[in-house]
């Protein structure tokens, strides 16, 4: 594939550019690390008229002088409003000049996401995900590096300070990544500008490769050396320093000041010094708007015109808006570029700062008519909707429907192409308007579903406004259940569960589907907080009377995890579980839900395998739509089931997702990748960064009582117990105990707290509540039917009876675990039996089971428990090797994920696709991999692991 390329010619001032030396040669650097492959970032600040556009401008001359591909955009004003502007601008028009199959190839793979952004003839889904926005950076980023192998790119992003929301949150991702991309990212910005994306610009500044350039003024022997190039001699030293003086060095007001010097043939002489400072005050608007006057009434309505419709405008509706024939209207824009007004044959002005200076001429109530009349001319020539927008909300409000429905209709495209915040300024505006009930309560239901897109805390409110004013039942359920989400999103649980109980209240007439998804929302949120449980429990009770007769899949699934929970066996909820799934995918709010119970459900009858499908399911869904936070999700909950069945380095790789991508979203509370990760980091022994976890928490009892705060209790008294602070841990595992008692769950795969508890009690001489605990737990891992929990409990069982029955507790353990996917609960029972047949003298015997405890152990990434079998080998009288993690029991949990990828036949590319991350880390894994693994290339990746450990 090769992409055509024109080199445009630059629009550089016809003057020398001058003190600029050091940043051109800061850029020429830059442009070579970024052609070996290397990527580049700088960010050009400075007040206006400093000269940051002349030397953006002579950057991606310095590119294109060696052989790079350069895009260039610009922020404006007025198009500030339009989602993805600048990034249409970089990619519109290059992707439009491709054949079609160079431009399949262009956007092919992740860089798909970005189709319905930068493909103006259509053919490309709008992301299907819950949050577009995020998969429309990962498609853009694609893009960008899809480009960037065609050859190396330049992007020039003039005025950043006006760029649009969306495509600033562009160029911030690009920032973050682009190093190991043949990329140069060059930025201007003024340093404060009211209405800026600060903290994304700040962002892109703060990069660690960021190169920052801050252009100063011009010295006095520069000034000097310009106003001998504009006015045509020498100027007497005083002159020139009242020149200096009145512009402070900068470059366009010094330009502005000779263009009027020169129009009134000042002679640059000492006896005129005076008259440049009468001239100066006015800076640039005074002096744009005096030569602007001259030519005439024309030419001031065409530059008004001009200065209205913004760097889109085209000659017919400027000269329209302008009340201009074409002829005039043609003579107006050659006089306004004669005067270094506007671009020569274009409606384009030379500088932000003189398009600023006649649009501020403007009375705001004109200026607000003539946005108005742009609005209606633009719809009708068939611009693009957003353009249209655009200068609708620069209009006055007149209650006018037809703006209204422009605005809805693109707040909703706006929304759907990951642009909420725009969509929430459209909707903002079409308020504004005033509407009748009908009409605002929509407004409202979509403003608020943008505004919980974008985390702002209104949205909920906006929902509720919509809600009460929503008449038709049916749709008011709707919205409640949107109100719904957006309230538990937000932590309010218990006005979630009004909202639900009102909505299927007032439901009118049979609506099976929607009343099942309004019931399905509301068990969810009652079962999950402790005060509101009460609240599910007459519609559970209508679950289990409808029992096998239930269609609805959310349902199905509800029932599932609920039964699973509390009714015995377990296998019954799990079987709900499994017709629930096999329903086809709902929306992907719905699907999360239908998962996370149906996944449960089997996780608490030991279907590990089946419940891992699902998220696998889940997984491959969220990348293919480029969601990074429902790759996140389904990546925490998967590697919930990897630390159950002891795949302790899969689970750990599944955890490094959230917390690198996603940090703090809400959408994925905290506990549920701490609790996992603390397991993990528990086995290998890293105490001190499990603390860290939990730093920000309490004691651990005055958690909140939801059912999600059961997680976060159980891994911190885990760590407490691995600590040593014994008295802690029991504290926390009876708050636990209590809790999940109150909660009414009584199946122990939820959680073997009993288990955990009566070891721990057994230690510190309370032996006899040990036993019943522990007893009571192996009862009801019997009744329940979980292999594992019943293993898990036999082995604390054998821990708090006597010597004397610990070790036919241990076998039955042993016996049961090995029929399990638990490997790392197998290895721990063995590991066990090895131990206490050594205490017991029996040190032949013990041999065995501690070498398969101490190789299992290995594989599960468990240190502790393999240093513990070691060492139990070693009192057996036996000489097993020196425990050494060497070879693939080295590998991070990322390298090896990463290197059985490469071993499956992926490449890098690939990889970096399917985990979200560069292709410059995937890099790194896999040299760290290769030398770890003492091998040189990527062909001896699939033998060298299988190598077995300690080869």
């Amino acid at each position: 594939m090769r992409l055509h390329e024109p080199v445009e010619e630059s629009k550089t001032v016809g003057w020398p550019l001058l003190e600029r030396e050091a940043e051109l040669a800061s850029l020429r650097r830059l442009a070579a690390r970024a052609v070996r492959g290397e990527g580049g970032l700088a960010v050009i600040e400075g007040p206006p008229g400093i000269g940051k556009s002349r030397v953006l401008r002579e950057a991606a001359a310095v590119a294109r002088d060696t052989g790079m591909q350069t895009l260039d955009c610009r922020g404006t004003e007025l198009e500030r409003q339009l989602p993805f502007g600048l990034v249409r601008q970089l990619f519109e028009t290059r992707i439009a000049r491709l054949e079609p199959g160079a431009r399949d190839e262009l956007l092919s793979g992740a860089a798909r996401l970005a189709g319905p952004i930068v493909c103006a003839t259509g053919g490309y889904d709008v992301p299907a995900g819950p949050e577009p926005a995020s998969s429309v950076l990962h498609g853009l980023y694609w893009l960008t590096a899809n480009l960037a192998d065609l050859g190396p790119l330049a992007i020039a992003v003039d005025d950043a300070h006006w760029a649009d929301a969306p495509s600033l949150r562009y160029l911030t991702f690009l920032a973050n990544r682009v190093q190991g991309l043949a990329v140069l990212l060059v930025v201007t910005r003024r340093p404060s500008e009211p209405g800026a994306e600060i903290e994304l610009l700040d962002e892109i500044g703060s990069v660690p490769l960021a190169h920052a350039i801050r252009l100063g003024a011009l010295a006095p022997p520069s000034v000097s050396e310009l106003v001998r190039a504009a006015l045509g001699r020498e100027p007497e030293p005083s002159f020139a320093a009242a020149c200096h003086e009145a512009t402070r060095g900068n470059p366009l007001l010094l330009r502005e000041l000779l263009a009027d010097l020169a129009q009134a043939e000042c002679e640059p002489v000492s006896r005129n010094a005076e008259r440049v400072l009468t001239l100066a005050p006015g800076g640039v608007a005074r002096s744009v708007l005096r030569r602007v006057r001259r030519l005439g009434p024309e030419a001031v309505s065409l530059a008004s015109s001009a200065a209205v419709l913004g760097t889109r405008a085209d000659a017919p509706t400027a000269a329209r808006l302008a009340g201009l024939d074409p002829a005039p209207a043609s003579d107006a824009a050659d006089a306004l570029a004669r005067i270094d007004v506007l671009v020569p044959g274009t409606l384009e002005f030379v500088h932000p700062i003189v398009r600023t200076a006649i649009y501020a001429e403007l009375p705001s109530r004109e200026a607000a008519r003539l946005h108005g009349i742009a609005a209606r001319l633009l719809a009708e020539r068939g611009r693009d909707g957003d353009e249209v927008a655009a200068q609708l909300l620069a209009a006055e409000p007149a209650g006018d429907p037809w703006t209204v429905d422009v605005l809805h209709g693109m707040a909703r495209r706006a929304r759907a192409r990951g642009a909420p915040e725009v969509a929430a300024r459209y909707l903002h505006r079409a308020l504004a308007e005033g509407t009748a009930e009908p009409p605002r309560a929509e407004l409202l239901r979509d403003l608020g579903g943008a505004e919980v897109a974008t985390a702002k805390p209104h949205g909920a409110d906006r929902l509720r406004q919509a809600y009460e004013l929503t008449a038709d039942p049916r749709q008011r359920a709707q919205v409640g259940l949107e109100t719904a989400r957006a309230l538990t999103l937000h932590g309010d649980l218990a006005e979630a569960a009004d909202v639900l109980e009102r909505s299927l209240a007032d439901l009118d007439g049979p609506d099976p589907e929607l009343s099942g998804r309004l019931e399905a929302e509301l068990i969810a949120v009652s079962i999950s907080d402790l005060a509101l449980r009460h609240r599910a429990d007459a519609h559970v009770m209508s679950l289990f009377e409808e029992g096998e007769t239930i269609r609805d899949p959310l349902r199905l699934a509800t029932l599932a995890i609920v039964m699973a929970s509390v009714i015995e066996p377990a296998a019954t909820g799990a079987d709900l579980a499994e017709r629930a799934v096999r329903h086809p995918p709902l929306s992907p709010e719905e699907d999360q839900l239908l998962y996370l119970h149906a996944a449960n459900a089997l996780v608490s009858a030991n279907r590990f395998e089946r419940a891992r499908r699902l998220w696998d399911q889940a997984v491959d869904r969220a990348r293919h739509a480029g969601s990074v936070t429902a790759f996140g999700f389904a990546s925490t909950l998967r590697a919930g089931i990897s630390v159950r069945t002891g795949a302790l380095g899969e689970a750990e790789a599944d955890l490094r997702v959230p917390l690198e991508t996603i940090g703090g979203d809400p959408r994925l509370p905290f506990t549920f990748v701490a609790a996992p990760l603390t397991h993990v980091l528990i086995e290998r022994g890293e105490l001190e960064a499990a603390d860290r976890l939990h730093a920000d928490v309490g004691p651990g009892t005055d958690l909140p009582e939801r059912i999600d705060q059961n997680f976060a209790l159980e891994s911190i008294a885990r760590l407490r117990l691995a600590q040593g602070r014994t008295e802690e841990g029991v504290a926390l595992l009876r708050e636990l105990g209590r809790r999940l008692e109150a909660f009414g769950i009584r199946n122990p795969a939820a959680v073997a707290w009993r288990s955990l508890i009566g070891p721990a009690l057994a230690r510190v001489g309370d032996r006899d509540e040990a036993r019943e605990l522990v007893a009571e737990e192996v009862q009801l891992a019997r009744g329940f039917d979980v292999p594992r929990e019943l293993g898990v409990a036999l082995r604390a069982q054998a821990l708090v009876e006597p010597e004397d029955a610990a070790v036919d507790l241990l076998r039955e353990a042993v016996s049961i675990l090995e029929t399990t996917p638990a490997r790392l609960e197998h290895a721990r029972a063995v590991t066990e039996l090895g131990a206490t047949l050594v205490h017991l003298g029996h040190r032949s015997d013990a041999r065995e089971p501690l070498r398969l405890g101490l190789d299992v152990a290995r594989r599960c990434g468990a240190s502790v428990l393999a240093e513990r079998a070691h060492s139990e080998l070693v009192a057996s009288g036996a000489r097993p090797r020196r425990l050494v993690f060497s070879g693939v029991d080295s590998l991070t949990a990322s390298e090896r994920r990463v290197a059985d990828m490469a071993a499956g036949g992926r490449t890098n590319r690939e990889i970096a696709q399917a985990l979200f991350v560069t292709e410059k880390t995937v890099e790194g894994h896999l040299l760290h991999a290769y030398r770890k693994l003492e091998i040189g290339s990527r062909s001896e990746l699939p033998r060298a692991l299988r190598r077995p450990a300690g080869e």
